[in-house]
């Protein structure tokens, strides 16, 4: 279980996304997809290694496109302040940034 930094959980074994009282199911893809953003060092990740994880790198731009729509329809979804943008073909999962450090926070 992933906590992100707005409240959210995210569940990949059940496959859900939960803040406060809100429950929604996120596709195989898409979790797949948040798993990569939350692995990779600030949050972001290439075109190139999403196409690698999601096709096996015979994606395609539209597929790229989609799978990202998808994503911020399902964050939406949840009332998350989460976020991802594209910055120069490198897309970054963004959220909301905390201006209190907990000991664990420095020590991820």
């Amino acid at each position: 279980i992933y906590r992100l930094p707005d409240g959210m959980l995210f569940d990949t074994f059940a496959g859900t996304l939960v803040k406060d009282d809100l429950n929604c199911t996120i596709s195989p893809q898409s979790g797949n997809l948040l798993k990569l953003f939350l692995r990779n060092a600030n949050n972001r990740v290439s075109a190139e290694e999403i196409d690698t994880m999601l096709w096996g790198g015979k994606g395609t731009k539209e597929q790229l496109q989609n799978a990202i729509s998808r994503l911020r329809k399902t964050l939406r979804t949840v009332d998350s302040s989460m976020t991802i943008q594209n910055v120069g073909g490198v897309f970054e999962l963004k959220g909301p940034i905390s201006s209190k450090n907990t000991d664990s926070d420095m020590n991820r």
